[in-house]
């Protein structure tokens, strides 16, 4: 399994952990948003030969690089829904997915704001339909991720 596979499965399951065993609510949706950034990079570079997700930051782009990279990434995801019939609207669901997670990252790492237990599972899960989605798109082998609603 690729390593940035490996991280994946480890944040999203970090995450779950955090919630349920640790009350460690700021943290789990740092890792949760990472276990869907870090399956876009893994699928960037074993889907479409991309390996350096930096150089979209060298071409003048005013998004951050995380942004930079999902964009692109949906960029192909649309180009998947248009050969669909009738359209599949991957691109759009994985979008919104994840700009909810990082915004809802952003707040949990930078901002003077609690992170209540509410919030770190509803960003759980999301991040686990970002990666179902994803696992169903690119016929991905599922991992066991755990659950954040005991």
């Amino acid at each position: 399994m690729s390593i940035l596979r490996a991280k994946s499965d480890e944040n999203i399951r970090a995450a779950s952990e955090l919630i349920n065993q640790h009350k460690c609510y700021a943290a789990s949706v740092h890792c949760a948003y990472y276990a869907c950034f870090q399956l876009v990079i893994f699928l960037l570079k074993e889907k479409f030969g991309i390996n350096d997700t930096r150089k979209w930051r060298a071409l003048g782009s005013t998004k951050g690089s995380h942004e930079e990279t999902t964009n692109q990434f949906v960029e192909k995801l649309r180009e998947l829904d248009q050969k669909q019939k009738p359209s599949t609207k991957f691109a759009g669901r994985l979008n919104r997915h994840m700009e909810t997670l990082r915004n809802l990252r952003h707040k949990a790492d930078y901002q003077e704001e609690e992170i209540d237990e509410w919030t770190s599972k509803f960003v759980y899960d999301e991040a686990l339909k970002a990666r179902n989605l994803l696992t169903e798109v690119y016929n991905l082998t599922p991992t066991n991720y755990g659950s954040s609603k005991k």
